[in-house]
């Protein structure tokens, strides 16, 4: 009888455990609110991403719970980020925030801590016993996809303070629509990256490595994805409006780009634009790989074990493929950061140049690539402008069209750095090719005042053609009669249609999509971004919308400026 007892309340038992998990509410991709706060069991509520501040909401999708902090300017203000989608619940009660201290709320009800209350208003005072009432704001952003990072307590702080240190991390790219696709990558990377970026904003551009290749957003698939801060540009829209006209003159190879709203932790850090990286990489620039060639001929161990170095090259004493004359990806760099790369040379007007690709090229790739350009150099440098020789060397069509976009927007790094070409082994073309276009924030009037008379501001001047540096290859083909001859057709042909296009009706859409998010991205960090050493120099305004308003003076001056300077037969 006890056998059968036990047995019988054995089946209770069970049953109770299968009817609690089969009236379990499930976590739906609608964003409820949690009747209470039991998200702090969930797997990415972890102390590695707890509150950096008192208050937090939950948002759900996809069977998970996200935990968004608010962020802490100062003791009396706290700004809350989020998601257009996360507006309001269906039961119309408001947005639900958990507190991790005793409040009160506007001067009417008391908050317990570890509690939640709701709101429908977009900013509320809370205040506690000790301390005076502090102003809690909540912005909504532009619908944007989320691009949601989780990574260890503490790595992001190393991974701002080194672009040597790379942290490991879990990537969510949530869907903008509550019922949208989610994308997922465990085991990724990220670490810091940029120039003047890196050392002096706040703000940091990241590379992010997944552990396979991944298609963000509709841009291809690959594993290396580059997120741009676009920190010192206040409209955050000049690295895009490049990329659009590049692509719009059909450059190729020139990146994919999304905006992306970004999370590290559960705090926000900002508007981001989402870009493919300049490699070479099926999806990227397409070219064969030498770097893979000739890891084959030696191994990786072996193939890095003997670097070469003298004054103007730098490479691998190593075994070389049969065929040397491509792919090569190459960068014009500043003379203070070349030396820190692995391969390189230096042409005899002093223009340092990266290889990229190969990264570890044998001192006959060296060789090989460094003659070709020294012949392009030398055959503008050393000829009258009505010698066509430099045409042997280049596919004219690139180069054109990559100097409009340096010309036209002014660019500050057109003759120094940034500069990226490519070339295919001889059997698909002799020649180097211009591109793909990159790293456009101090473009389009957002610069400074050069040393000599130039203005980067000023839309009524000739920059990239003009010669500021012994090696301006820019400059050294805007004084060929036949580059400015297919210069200017490509100018009136293809190059203004498509700027004026831009004025008129593009770039009033990307204002529209990004605008409330430029607007929390704004809050976040442009108090911080004009205390920065360069701030004086590049002038920033007091509002999104007067900065949106100074590049669209800037664009319609430099259109009447050139149209009216390449129009002229002198």
């Amino acid at each position: 009888m006890r056998k059968y007892l036990v047995c019988f309340n054995l089946s209770l038992l069970l049953l109770f455990i299968s009817l609690l998990f089969f009236i379990r509410p499930s976590v739906s991709t609608e964003f409820d609110s949690p009747a209470e706060p039991e998200s702090f069991s969930d797997p990415m509520l972890t102390q590695e991403a707890s509150p950096a501040s008192p208050f937090f909401i939950t948002m759900h999708a996809n069977h998970q719970t996200y935990q968004i902090n608010a962020w802490e300017k100062d003791a009396e203000n706290y700004y809350f980020f989020l998601p257009e989608w996360l507006c309001y619940s269906n039961n119309n009660n408001g947005l639900e925030i958990f507190t991790q201290n005793s409040i009160r709320v506007n001067g009417e009800y008391d908050v317990s801590a570890g509690d939640s209350f709701f709101t429908c208003e977009n900013e509320i005072l809370v205040s506690s016993s000790t301390a005076v009432p502090s102003s809690l704001k909540i912005l909504f952003s532009s619908n944007l996809p989320i691009l949601w990072i989780e990574t260890g307590t503490g790595e992001m702080e190393k991974v701002n303070a080194s672009k040597e240190y790379t942290a490991a991390i879990d990537i969510s790219l949530l869907s903008p629509t509550p019922s949208g696709d989610i994308v997922e990558s465990e085991g990724a990377t990220i670490h810091a990256r940029g120039n003047v970026s890196f050392d002096i904003a706040t703000k940091k551009s990241y590379l992010l490595e997944t552990n396979r290749e991944i298609d963000f957003l509709g841009m291809g698939s690959a594993k290396k994805w580059v997120l741009i801060s676009n920190y010192f540009d206040q409209t955050s829209l000049r690295n895009y409006l490049s990329l659009q006209f590049a692509q719009g003159l059909k450059l190729t190879f020139t990146p994919d780009s999304q905006f992306v709203d970004v999370y590290i932790n559960g705090s926000y850090q900002g508007l981001y634009l989402m870009t493919e990286k300049i490699e070479n990489a099926p999806e990227r620039v397409e070219i064969p790989d030498l770097e893979e060639e000739n890891i084959l001929q030696n191994g990786l161990e072996l193939l890095k074990r003997y670097p070469y170095h003298s004054d103007r090259k730098m490479g691998f004493r190593a075994k070389s493929p049969s065929d040397i004359t491509g792919g090569y990806l190459v960068e014009f760099e500043l003379d203070e950061r070349w030396a820190d790369e692995k391969s390189g040379f230096i042409t005899n007007e002093g223009q340092h140049v990266v290889i990229q690709s190969p990264k570890h090229a044998t001192i006959s790739e060296v060789n090989y690539i460094s003659n070709l350009f020294q012949e392009l150099e030398d055959s503008l440098v050393h000829t009258e402008s009505s010698d066509n020789q430099y045409q042997e060397y280049i596919d004219m069509d690139s180069f054109v069209k990559k100097y409009l976009v340096e010309e036209i927007s002014k660019n500050i790094d057109a003759n120094k750095t940034s500069q990226f070409f490519y070339k295919y082994p001889d059997r698909i073309s002799k020649k180097i090719y211009a591109g793909p276009v990159w790293d456009y924030d101090k473009a389009w009037g957002n610069g400074t005042k050069l040393d000599t008379d130039l203005d980067l501001r000023d839309p009524l001047q000739i920059y990239a053609g003009r010669h500021i540096y012994p090696h301006s290859l820019w400059a050294q083909l805007y004084e060929k009669e036949s580059f400015q001859d297919a210069m200017r057709s490509c100018y009136f042909t293809q190059a203004l249609p498509l700027l004026e296009n831009i004025l008129f009706q593009s770039l009033p859409a990307w204002r529209e999509t990004i605008y409330a998010s430029s607007q929390m991205d704004w809050n976040r960090w442009d108090e911080q971004r004009k205390a920065e050493p360069d701030s004086a120099e590049l002038k920033y305004v007091d509002s999104y919308d007067q900065a949106y308003d100074q590049l669209l003076q800037f664009i319609q001056q430099r259109i009447d400026f050139l149209t009216t300077e390449w129009s002229s037969n002198d």
